[in-house]
């Protein structure tokens, strides 16, 4: 799975990576989240459900105050997060078969993927 880096004003490091379980298409994949502070005390990542991927790659980005990735189910398009905390800011429908994650704007632009 992919990472994403979002560094907090502690100095700290959050660590994002982008799960995935291909053959389970539940739409709840979702992240998994460590802080550098905790590397060595914490054994296993936070999970936060979500968005699902359809192979064993999905695209991550951090930007702004988010992280994005791709997801596949339960809809084509992407999962956003907060990247203060790892948690569930939303998900947008786009494109069918969305592929990568290439820039997180740094404020919400309201210009998404339509599907026409």
């Amino acid at each position: 799975d992919k990472v994403a880096f979002f560094p907090l004003e502690d100095g700290s490091m959050n660590f994002i990576f982008s799960l995935t379980s291909p053959n389970d298409q539940t739409g709840e994949d979702g992240i998994g989240i460590i802080n550098s502070k905790n590397l060595g005390t914490q054994d296993t990542l936070t999970h936060v459900p979500g968005g699902s991927g359809s192979s064993k790659y999905r695209s991550i980005y951090s930007g702004g105050d988010h992280v994005a990735t791709i997801m596949s189910y339960p809809h084509e398009g992407i999962m956003v997060l907060n990247g203060q905390d790892g948690s569930l800011a939303g998900t947008v429908k786009t494109n069918e078969a969305t592929t990568r994650v290439m820039y997180v704007p740094e404020q919400p632009t309201g210009a998404y993927c339509s599907a026409d």
